[in-house]
């Protein structure tokens, strides 16, 4: 009996026509990405990425979930696309948490223009994305055919690239691209720099190397980068006992003068070698013996800016002399503040924390990130970002979401 009635029912249901999906209006009301947030120096996200001027230094968040991955927010990343004063643009990645590799896909940002990546500490939500993002970039950097399915900005593969950490990222690295058997690319090799505080004391990897990684050698806190367009200087930062966390700040190099060509020609001087040592702002001589000043011919050339990342932390006070009259600083504000008792358990932030920060360090502009998925609610964030607000005593405060991109002008954010 129970088998006629099962056929019976796979009988009809084989003579039922399919059900149809059902037509899915497109709602044409322009919505703004965030209904919490307008922030007029906010860029839009993903596909719906407007082209707007390019200015040279644009911010973009990967990831503001805190501990792992949520519905809404990816796990710890943050990208800062650059250029060399006009030339070829370059990006590059801080933390590579879990899924980074699919939000870069799903993002504006070339593969192809990652060239270097700065991990604040090793916990896995700022780390395990790490060694499947290396493992995808040496597998494009040796198969020419998965080059062009990646959508790369100037048709080309991707760059040399250098990952920056604390101590022991390379055998952390190594051991993973082992025991998972990535094949060694020694053509696709990635370079790995370790950052030394001057508290320790293991300066030696232990593991075994591994044919895609070459240690690059250690360096102490301090500037680690430089390079002709931008310094990327770092201090370490408390967040756990016996854990090594640093926070890094990316700075332009100041232009040279510019020369005031009439005012140059109306105190004798031609277009020559002395215009260098007027750009450097020293005063010239001329063959009479006329001392022309480097104030009188020249004017300051546009600021250069500066963005800080902060990792996670409860006491970022050692990085405030080197973010001071940043344009940007990007901090966690993982709880609020009347949870300060468990956020300092955890070495984590307040949202009043991070304000208090950006006002010590004179910033123009705050972005709160790694926000504990309990604050998922509109009235929640919106708590958070007024509480940044009082402690920092600015208006310029964004809550972070992924894939939000906020461009730098030139000559930096206007008090």
């Amino acid at each position: 009996m129970r088998r006629c009635v099962a056929m019976r029912r796979l009988l009809s249901a084989a003579r039922t026509p399919p059900r149809q999906p059902p037509v899915l209006q497109r709602n044409t009301e322009r919505r703004p990405l965030h209904t919490y947030t307008v922030d007029p120096f906010v860029r839009s996200r993903r596909k719906n990425y407007r082209r707007r001027p390019w200015t040279g230094l644009e911010l973009t968040c990967l990831g503001t979930g805190a501990g792992g991955p949520s519905v809404d927010r990816n796990a710890a990343c943050v990208a800062l696309r650059l250029d060399a004063h006009g030339e070829q643009s370059t990006t590059w990645l801080f933390d590579c948490g879990e899924g980074t590799t699919r939000q870069v896909m799903s993002s504006p940002i070339s593969h192809a223009d990652i060239d270097r990546i700065f991990i604040t500490h090793l916990h896995g939500d700022h780390l395990w994305g790490l060694p499947g993002f290396l493992a995808t970039w040496s597998d494009m950097k040796t198969n020419e055919n998965k080059i062009k399915h990646i959508r790369y900005g100037r048709n080309q593969g991707p760059r040399e690239l250098t990952v920056y950490g604390p101590e022991g990222l390379y055998d952390y690295l190594c051991s993973t691209l082992t025991y998972s058997q990535v094949p060694p690319r020694s053509n696709a090799a990635v370079k790995v720099v370790e950052i030394a505080s001057s508290e320790s004391a293991n300066r030696n990897p232990k593991q075994k190397p591994h044919g895609s990684l070459v240690h690059s050698g250690i360096v102490e806190e301090g500037t680690i980068v430089e390079t002709s367009t931008h310094v990327v200087s770092c201090a370490r930062i408390v967040h756990r006992p016996g854990l090594d966390a640093y926070g890094f700040v990316v700075e332009e190099v100041a232009l040279p003068r510019k020369v005031l060509v009439e005012e140059a020609r109306r105190a004798g001087l031609t277009p020559g070698p002395l215009y260098q040592h007027l750009q450097a702002g020293q005063d010239v001589v001329l063959q009479d013996g006329t001392v022309v000043k480097a104030d009188d011919v020249t004017q300051e050339n546009v600021r250069p800016r500066k963005v800080v990342i902060v990792g996670d932390t409860c006491d970022a006070s050692a990085l405030v002399p080197l973010a001071e009259n940043a344009d940007i600083v990007v901090h966690e504000a993982t709880l609020e503040d009347e949870q300060w008792i468990l956020a300092r358990r955890h070495g984590h932030s307040t949202a009043g924390g991070a304000g208090r920060f950006a006002a010590k360090a004179k910033a123009k502009a705050l972005i709160l990130t790694h926000m504990s998925s309990r604050h998922h609610s509109v009235k929640h964030l919106e708590r958070l970002r007024e509480q940044a607000r009082k402690s920092f005593g600015r208006q310029e405060v964004v809550l972070g979401r992924d894939f939000m991109a906020v461009p730098v002008p030139r000559g930096g954010f206007t008090t």
